[in-house]
This record gives structure tokens, C-alpha cells and sequence, in this order.
């Protein structure tokens, strides 16, 4: 049976036209199947709506009445116009290629830009760089009449993925590496663990893959590497042990506040070069802490001043 939202009448009689659809003489109207070689409601039968009276042969379509009819119909312009992430390529082309018609034509209408660009071809292949909804047009000329068709392509955002480069582990210390996760969300660790975040306590590289409720993936990694920051230092003139070094941190990374045993600040410098010795300060303990802008890590302890 074909699939309408006419009432179906069995037709009295079947006719392929030039233009490759058939056309049927159900009373009381003409109808048209679009895509004959399709199955079930792809096949998109709908009536022409002109009485079958119009033809000559109410038991068949004359060959002069059906090239009247066929000239009334519009090509079967269709295409699927699937949901696409961002960064991702879609290709464009029709369901069937109608026949008598010109050139296809897609045109792009982009929102950001408030822009159209148009390209003609069977086929088109097109990258979406950003989120969005993007109307696309395909048209083209039969028969002396103008015809167009308009989907719109859903571009769907990535998943934000955004863990630092490295991360520092200092004096048997950790770090938790964390990615949002919105309903629908699902994470998969490089240990194989599907939470939000990781603990990480040992050196090596950590990868993660975040895969959202559309299906987009998005991918990060990081490395954590062993550092040493010392706990004592002996700025007394013998040229071993006279400031504050940071091992295995990056130089003019890292902004240090130095406090005393009282909470005072009494040392700020951003982008730490490795130079303070405590000068004017008298020996004793003091508490440090450490923040690294690019990465979002800190890190805090103390050091012991000694001369």
C-alpha cells in the first residue's frame, strides 16, 4: 500500500513518465509517486490534484495527458542534511537525481556572518568549524520553472576538554585532573576509569576522552613530572644551598608568596626566577605558596631558613 495522508484508492491505472516517477489515475484525483524505487513512505506518493477527468482515458494515461501532467510537477528535490559536531565534514547530495533539470545548486547561509555562498555540483562537502544551526538551500531550474529545497544542518559544540600540559608532583604529592561533565556526559580515563576526575600520583602521561550527549568526542592529555622543592635552605655565604630553588619547575612560571610563622606576607614574585635567599629576614620557618597561571596548579609547603 502507499503511505499518504490521502485516503488510498487502488489506482486503475500505472504510468511511468519521462520524468522517471509514476503517475496513477486514482479517483478522483491524479497521483504521483516521486520516488518509485524507494520503499514505504520514501516513496513519497501524493496526489497531483487534478480530477482524473483531466486525461482522456480514465483507464489509463494517454501519452499527450501525461506529458501535460509531468510538466506541472516539480522535481523531487530531497536530501538528508545529518547532525554534524563541530570541526566536522558533512557531504550534501540528493536522494535521486531528478531528471530535466539544470545544474544543482547548494547555497550556505552562514548566521555568524550573516553571509551566503553558493557552489554547484551533484555533491557537496562542506566542514561547520563552529556551533550552529545552518540553513542550506539546494535549487535548481526544470522545465523553464525555478525549484529550491531547504534543510538545515545542526552543528552540535564539542565537549570542553581542557587539562593542562604538565602537572608537577613535588615531595610525594598529587594532583586531580578534572573535565565538566554535563547530563549526558560520559568519560573514559587512560586507567579505564569513567569518573569526572583522576587522582594522579605518579609520573607518566594521562589521556582522557569525554563524549557528549550528541555524540561529539573531544580528547586531552597531560603529563606530570617529578619536581623537588627544598624544605631548607642556608643562605650563609658558602655559595651551596643560598635560595629557594625550584627543581624540575619551569623558570618565570610559577608565582611565589613567601609568609613567616605569623601569617605576614613578607616575599611576592610573579614568574619566580629562583632567587630569593631571605635576605633581611632571620632565620626560622616560613610558608610558601606556589600558583602557576598557565596550568591553574598550586602548590604550598614550607622551608626552613638556616645560617
Amino acid at each position: 500500500a502507499l503511505a499518504t495522508d490521502e485516503p488510498y484508492i487502488p489506482p486503475t491505472a500505472l504510468e511511468v513518465g519521462p520524468d522517471g516517477r509514476i503517475y496513477t489515475t486514482s479517483s478522483p484525483f491524479v497521483g504521483v509517486m516521486d520516488r518509485p524505487n524507494r520503499r514505504g513512505t520514501a516513496v513519497n506518493y501524493r496526489p497531483v490534484g487534478l480530477p482524473y477527468t483531466f486525461v482522456g482515458n480514465v483507464k489509463g494515461i494517454s501519452d499527450n495527458d501525461l506529458q501535460n501532467i509531468v510538466r506541472l510537477q516539480p522535481p523531487a528535490l530531497d536530501y538528508m542534511a545529518e547532525p554534524v559536531c563541530a570541526g566536522g565534514t558533512l557531504t550534501l547530495t540528493p536522494y535521486e537525481l531528478p531528471t530535466s533539470t539544470g545544474p544543482l545548486t547548494w547555497t550556505f547561509y552562514d548566521p555568524l556572518t550573516n553571509r551566503t555562498d553558493s557552489v554547484q555540483g551533484v555533491s557537496v562537502t562542506r566542514t561547520f568549524p563552529v556551533p550552529g544551526a545552518y540553513p542550506v538551500t539546494l535549487s535548481t531550474t526544470s522545465r523553464g520553472q525555478y525549484y529550491r529545497f531547504r534543510r538545515t544542518v545542526l552543528v552540535s559544540p564539542l565537549p570542553e576538554v581542557a587539562l593542562p600540559d604538565t602537572v608537577h608532583l613535588c615531595q610525594g604529592s598529587s594532583t586531580v585532573l578534572s573535565v565538566p561533565t554535563p547530563p549526558g556526559t560520559t568519560v573514559r580515563w587512560s586507567d579505564g576509569s569513567t569518573a569526572s576526575s583522576l587522582q594522579v600520583a605518579s609520573p607518566g602521561r594521562y589521556q582522557v576522552e569525554v563524549r557528549n550527549y550528541q555524540g561529539c568526542v573531544s580528547t586531552g592529555s597531560t603529563v606530570a613530572v617529578v619536581c623537588h622543592i627544598p624544605n631548607i635552605i642556608t643562605p650563609n655565604g658558602d655559595a651551596s644551598n643560598e635560595v629557594f630553588r625550584l627543581q624540575g619547575l619551569a623558570t618565570r612560571q610559577w608565582d611565589l608568596e613567601l609568609y613567616n610563622r605569623w601569617g605576614r606576607l613578607i616575599h611576592r614574585q610573579s614568574n619566580y626566577d629562583n632567587s630569593w635567599n631571605a635576605a633581611q629576614q632571620p632565620n626560622g620557618t616560613y610558608y610558601y605558596r606556589l600558583y602557576n597561571s598557565r596550568t591553574g596548579q598550586h602548590l604550598k609547603g614550607w622551608v626552613e631558613v638556616i645560617r
